[in-house]
């Protein structure tokens, strides 16, 4: 009987070898897809095992890396986050399939596991893919990162947000949003926000 860690073993490298066919690589524990001269695709694969019943549950999540924005927010936030390969936005994959409904992929000790990869594959295809191509468009980027406040990375995004603002040739809506988050800062009475905030304004009021 396999093991769960050669379980393991056996579903990373078929992901491996499937997402290789759709042009991912594997980097720093994620899959990265070269989108455009300024974009790479991003795929995590999170995994949840129980060893009690030989199960391995895998939970892909998809996103993009926009190396711009990712640039300029690490140039302000004196952050490493473009070496880290961080994405600027993510989703989970069963979210663009279902619209929420939870799902993942069941991996069983002696189960059907190329068959299962497989599908996993398929639908990073069919439904991964096709948003990181279209986030490599700024102006639906930006639309992403302000309809998830909170989501991910919320004190990084306030760096993201006005990057992108920025790049698309808007400094003014971009000192607007800073504005707006220096004043939903100051009424935070955690000190550790104050200090955060007044770093931030030092930095990002002289866009």
């Amino acid at each position: 009987m396999a093991t769960l860690k050669s379980l393991i073993n056996e579903i990373e490298q078929l992901c491996k070898k499937e997402l290789a066919t759709l042009g991912f690589y594997r980097k720093r524990g994620v899959f990265i897809k070269d989108i455009d001269s300024g974009n790479l695709g991003w795929l995590g694969l999170n995994r949840a095992t129980y060893k009690a019943e030989g199960v391995v549950d895998v939970h892909p999540v998809v996103g993009i890396i926009n190396t711009e924005v990712e640039q300029l927010a690490s140039t302000w936030s004196g952050s490493n986050v473009v070496r880290d390969f961080s994405p600027t936005v993510t989703e989970p994959l069963y979210f663009l399939i279902t619209g929420g409904k939870y799902i993942s992929w069941r991996f069983f000790q002696n189960g059907n596991t190329a068959g299962i990869v497989h599908n996993l594959r398929e639908a990073v295809s069919d439904y991964g893919l096709p948003v990181m191509e279209k986030l490599g468009d700024k102006s639906i980027l930006l639309e992403w990162l302000l309809g998830r406040p909170g989501k991910l990375n919320e004190a990084y995004n306030r760096y993201r947000i006005p990057a992108v603002y920025v790049l698309l040739g808007e400094k003014e809506k971009a000192r607007e949003y800073i504005r707006s988050v220096l004043e939903q800062l100051s009424e935070d009475p955690n000190p550790y926000q104050k200090q955060w905030s007044e770093k931030y304004a030092e930095v990002m009021l002289k866009i």
